[in-house]
């Protein structure tokens, strides 16, 4: 039997929502363990998931690739270390307690539906799971998160299978979140489709904030970053998916927040705002439409440069303060139109980032659209090379659009086909699990084109 060992956790965007960690061919052997076999994975506060490992050719012999599910599951962030072990002396559940998790899941869902979600789940599938473990079901445009409030009988970890002895109750009651807690749907990496090169440029500024004290200690100045490039390419989500997965506190300020209002108000406001990222160090703050925020010209040239010099002092200062770690992100899609002054203290230390996005390509569209279809039943052969072939110039947001778009249009003229149906549980399924085909995608295309 092999021994306990620990890894740093990495992300993975291969198989969201299920219990299955990645792990290179080298370190398997190594442990003695085989390619589809059951582990136990142990994270912070003795916290554990069960899973399935398999084999990974993008995996280092220290790391192992865990999705959003079992890093939340976890209380684990990336580069944090885990403990893997065998998994021995398992027994079936005679039944387990299932609850939704947070109460915002409840609008829009009835108990019909939420039992059908959960009996899809667990058919025909054996899963180990433990008291308090979380997980997700997506299914006919929902995305509802459940957690198992109780085993019977009780024990650390069971075994459930509704083709033996395992019985599956749904119960009414809603499970809480604690307020520290994150909710599954949490922005992360593996909701960035494609980009791999922006998304690794970023990740290379992961290190001072997930070693606060080391950082304080070396006297680094604060590293900003600007990402540029079309409207709608995903810049914003990148940058909050960065904050997430190292657990930093998000600060935003858009141009909405600033524009046609008087120049000391908007001073005022993004003073607050660096005040608030320093407050809850480490933190990132995005100024989104940074064109906007410090434009290159005004109306009025006093107001202007009264401005400039009040934004350069205010973003000097952060950049020399060494009590706190914020990094600035600033966005634009009109990188000429921002004013340089400004622009230059986003490139003034080896630090700082430049990160050009352009539209996706064939592979960026492919992977934003198996994340946008995710809680969509699609057909068994649905075609995602062509549809991504038949996008090309689509944006990020112009692919979450096309994706909403399909679905509401399938799933009303389901609904409607329903009406009449005496048995409401069989309405549910009927509606959750109409499936989107090509054609569908073909015929919103027609319309947007």
């Amino acid at each position: 039997m092999s021994l306990p060992c620990s890894l740093l956790v990495d992300h993975s965007s291969t198989h969201p929502d299920r219990f299955i960690a990645l792990m290179s061919a080298t370190k398997i052997q190594e442990l003695n363990l085989e390619n589809n076999s059951t582990v136990q994975i142990t994270g912070r506060d003795s916290k554990m998931v069960f899973c399935t490992l398999k084999e990974s050719i993008q995996c280092g012999d220290i790391k192992i690739l865990l999705n959003k599910l079992m890093r939340h599951n976890l209380g684990v962030l990336v580069n944090d270390p885990v403990i893997v072990s065998p998994c021995c002396n398992l027994q079936y559940a005679a039944g387990i307690d299932i609850a939704v998790n947070y109460t915002d899941a409840l609008k829009g869902l009835n108990r019909d539906i939420c039992k059908v979600l959960v009996n899809e789940y667990f058919a025909g599938k054996r899963i180990i799971l433990c008291e308090g473990n979380k997980f997700i079901v997506r299914k006919g445009m929902k995305a509802v998160e459940f957690v198992v409030v109780k085993t019977d009988p009780t024990r650390p970890y069971c075994l459930v299978d509704t083709a033996k002895v395992s019985k599956v109750n749904y119960l009414t009651d809603v499970a809480r979140y604690k307020p520290e807690e994150k909710r599954l749907s949490h922005i992360s990496y593996e909701d960035i489709g494609g980009y791999v090169q922006q998304l690794q440029q970023l990740r290379e500024l992961e290190f001072p904030l997930r070693l606060p004290s080391l950082f304080k200690q070396l006297k680094v100045a604060n590293p900003h970053i600007i990402m540029h490039g079309p409207q709608g390419v995903g810049k914003l989500l990148l940058a909050k998916a960065f904050a997430s997965e190292i657990n930093a506190h998000f600060v935003l300020l858009n141009e909405s927040m600033t524009k046609d209002v008087p120049i000391d108000i908007k001073i005022v406001r993004i003073w607050s705002k660096l005040e608030e990222a320093k407050k809850n160090s480490p933190s990132v703050v995005c100024f989104d439409g940074l064109h906007e925020i410090a434009p290159k010209t005004m109306t009025d040239p006093n107001q202007h440069k009264f401005l400039i010099k009040e934004l350069v002092k205010m973003l000097k200062q952060m950049e020399q303060d060494k009590s706190c770690i914020v990094i600035l992100i600033g966005i634009t899609h009109l990188l000429s139109q921002v004013n340089t002054g400004v622009l230059h203290h986003f490139y003034s230390t080896k630090n700082d980032k430049n990160i050009t996005f352009v539209y996706p390509n064939f592979f960026d569209r492919y992977e934003i659209l198996k994340i946008h279809t995710r809680d969509l039943a699609l057909s068994s052969n649905f075609d995602f090379n062509h549809l991504a072939a038949s996008t090309e110039n689509y944006t990020g947001e112009r692919l979450a659009a096309l994706c909403k778009k399909v679905a509401w249009r399938v799933y009303k003229n389901k609904h409607e086909d329903s009406i009449g149906v005496e048995d409401e549980v069989d309405e549910a399924e009927s509606f959750m699990n109409k499936v989107i085909t090509l054609a569908d995608f073909q015929d919103v295309l027609d319309e947007m084109s």
